[in-house]
């Protein structure tokens, strides 16, 4: 192994010096967000260059009704009952920051779209879903 080898060496050096330092990036992120109890507070370049969601304005960068400042811990709120069709069977579930709805196959064959209240549990509405 003379001088016909010397690039590959460095290349495989280099190579390993990069997994060394990637692994290193990958285990501090984990530990700092470990520290920090999970919580990730984008920066402000990340937030500028994203891209604009349905219903978000230029000037502001923030979407309407969308809390923006600190994330408050959770209160607990008891037991609630969160009353839905007797037969009827959970299609899909999903949430977003303040509702939970559910997507429901009642007895008759129909669908239906439950929206709920996640803090209190309460039920904002439904939507029945008809064949036209």
């Amino acid at each position: 192994m003379g001088k016909q080898h010397l690039g590959l060496k460095f290349l495989v050096i280099f190579m390993g010096i990069l997994i060394v330092v990637g692994v290193g990036v990958v285990a501090y992120t984990i530990i700092s967000r470990l520290a920090s109890g999970g919580k990730v507070v984008p920066d402000k370049a990340t937030a500028a260059t994203a891209p604009l969601r349905a219903g978000q304005s230029e000037k502001s960068g923030r979407l309407p009704g969308v809390h923006h400042g600190k994330l408050r811990a959770l209160k607990p709120f008891g037991d609630v009952a969160a009353k839905i069709p007797a037969g009827a069977v959970i299609e899909e579930m999903t949430t977003d920051r303040r509702r939970l709805i559910l997507r429901l196959r009642l007895t008759s064959g129909d669908q239906a779209v439950y929206v709920f209240n996640l803090r209190t549990g309460e039920r904002l509405g439904t939507i029945r879903l008809q064949v036209e």
